[in-house]
């Protein structure tokens, strides 16, 4: 292959356009090269690295570095070759990833052991906040600091609708915790290509990336009994069974729609729950009221028909619910904050604060951790536990 100089804008301007490109040694079994196809192209650069155990080669190309001033392209281009060469060294993958496809791999995994709602929730956020953005076209090998805390600075600043179905949407900044959450979920991703040997460090995420503290608040937004009877009658009759339910029982929005006839045993009244985020299954022996609502909807379905459906016979899902929800609280007189989360924070504040029902069975049915039973709720334990110490007087 052809050798020529090619560190500096002259050198390269005068070498003739070809196929094959032009190398030269860094070191012993690393070369990096530039190809130029043709007079006007800008080039394209290409590492070359040789395995000394084996003897095999093994080429990858590094782009065009189109994006930096002409003079610094070769300084970029070796350094990134280098870069390469030591990651190959340490038992790097040879194939090439972009963040977007780091992503879909991870959300791949997730779908083949099973875990389908963590990949359907990590897949949506995948797709409103990275493959949109220039971070999504990235290679991994070549991803910095400053461009994950960029990611990081346009996705803090992206507003959030409150009611998109409202006649004038507004618009809050978004919480913390949301942006946590969305960081997570890159950074998973991220943690598992570096796990697989696509990318030799995680210092371009590792403190980019660092959590928000203190960030997690305790929802708000309670409705009482009284109120969660004028929310359910506000409510379209197709989607009504399914709020009834959520007034019943502690589960998140997404356990009542995704549940089938098979997963509620009507000889004993008890409902298996599975697909609830990293929760493992788990089965909830229901209250006679309870399970004949279940049992009416289950009435005349198959098997693995769902439970709750629309008018259409089609199955719940967050964008058909929420606009269900938003109207009917404000028929309803409530607060705009009232979602569908709403119903099993209220839920869970009555089981403790009403029914004296202890953190850890809380935990259990409502498919969540007794650590954040406690951090979302540990006050009303505590103002109970004042109570009760003011009755010894």
């Amino acid at each position: 292959m052809p050798s020529a100089k090619i560190d500096t804008v002259q050198a390269r301007g005068r070498l003739t356009p070809q196929h094959d490109a032009y190398f030269v040694t860094i070191s012993r079994g690393l070369a990096l090269g530039y190809r130029k196809p043709s007079s006007a192209s800008l080039g394209t650069w290409v590492v070359r690295v040789r395995d000394s155990a084996t003897g095999a080669t093994k080429r990858h190309s590094l782009g065009d570095y189109g994006e930096v001033p002409a003079a610094e392209r070769y300084t970029h281009a070796l350094r990134d070759a280098q870069r390469y060469a030591e990651h190959l060294r340490h038992g790097g993958s040879t194939s090439v990833l972009t963040v977007t496809e780091a992503c879909a791999a991870y959300t791949q995994h997730l779908t083949d052991r099973g875990r389908d709602a963590t990949a359907r929730d990590s897949a949506g956020r995948y797709k409103r906040w990275v493959y949109s953005h220039p971070i999504g076209s990235v290679v991994l090998t070549k991803l910095t600091r400053r461009s994950v805390e960029r990611w990081r600075t346009d996705l803090a600043q992206a507003e959030v609708v409150i009611n998109p179905y409202a006649e004038k949407p507004s618009t809050r900044e978004r919480s913390p915790a949301s942006i946590n959450r969305d960081m997570t979920a890159l950074k998973a991703a991220l943690n598992f290509a570096h796990d697989h040997g696509h990318v030799d460090s995680d210092n371009a995420w590792r403190l980019a990336l660092k959590p928000i503290e203190n960030a997690t608040r305790r929802r708000e937004t309670y409705l009482s009994a009284e109120e969660r009877r004028r929310l359910l009658g506000a409510m379209q009759d197709d989607i009504k069974p399914m709020v009834q339910a959520m007034t019943l029982l502690p589960f998140r929005p997404a356990v009542f729609a995704r549940l089938i006839v098979a997963d509620f045993d009507q000889r004993q009244a008890v409902l298996r729950v599975e697909r609830d985020k990293k929760a493992k299954d788990r089965y909830v022996p229901l209250p006679k009221e309870t399970a004949a609502l279940l049992e009416k909807n289950c009435t005349g379905k198959p098997s693995s028909g769902f439970v709750f459906v629309d008018g259409n016979g089609n199955p719940w899902n967050k964008d058909s619910w929420k606009k269900a929800f938003k109207r009917a609280a404000k028929a309803a007189d409530l607060p705009e904050t009232v979602t569908a989360y709403t119903l099993r924070h209220s839920v869970i504040t009555d089981l403790i604060s009403l029914h004296d029902l202890d953190i850890n069975t809380v935990a259990i049915i409502s498919g969540t951790s007794a650590r954040m039973i406690e951090q979302h709720y540990g006050h009303l334990i505590r103002d109970r536990a004042v109570a009760a110490l003011g009755r010894l007087n």
